[in-house]
């Protein structure tokens, strides 16, 4: 992924991130659980490989940025200044293995702008955007 064709003028990346593959337990889990099967294990391993490798998350200093590049290209962002809430999500096999999801949410929207899926220490990123998001106040 070429990150500079995200970037407005003056916007500096801070963080990069993707999914990790310990955020997709349960996934794993299944297929080992059914290998009797060659396709069904074979078919979840792919696309969880496709899901880690497909997905980037950037946090710069204007914007947080989610990026999906597979087949077709989908890319969405929000603005700090326009975030007003960010939803930590993290089951128990998630906070097992530190790993979780954020849901973020901006002004004049009902619905999550931007969620960012099976991540490392989502608390530390949850912490990140809102220390950004105040610096741009």
């Amino acid at each position: 992924m070429n990150m500079q064709e995200h970037l407005i003028h003056g916007e500096k990346v801070i963080r990069v991130f993707s999914p990790k593959r310990k955020g997709y337990f349960w996934f794993y889990f299944f297929a080992v659980f059914t290998c009797w099967t060659f396709f069904i294990p074979l078919i979840l391993i792919l696309v969880v490989e496709i899901e880690i490798r497909a997905k980037k998350y950037i946090i710069t200093n204007k914007r947080v940025i989610s990026d999906y590049t597979f087949i077709q290209k989908q890319s969405s962002s929000a603005e700090l200044h326009k975030i007003t809430d960010v939803y930590l999500k993290q089951g128990l096999m998630d906070r097992v293995f530190n790993v979780g999801s954020l849901e973020i949410n901006t002004a004049g929207s009902n619905k999550k702008e931007i969620i960012i899926e099976r991540i490392e220490t989502p608390f530390e990123i949850k912490k990140l955007i809102v220390s950004k998001r105040s610096n741009n106040y």
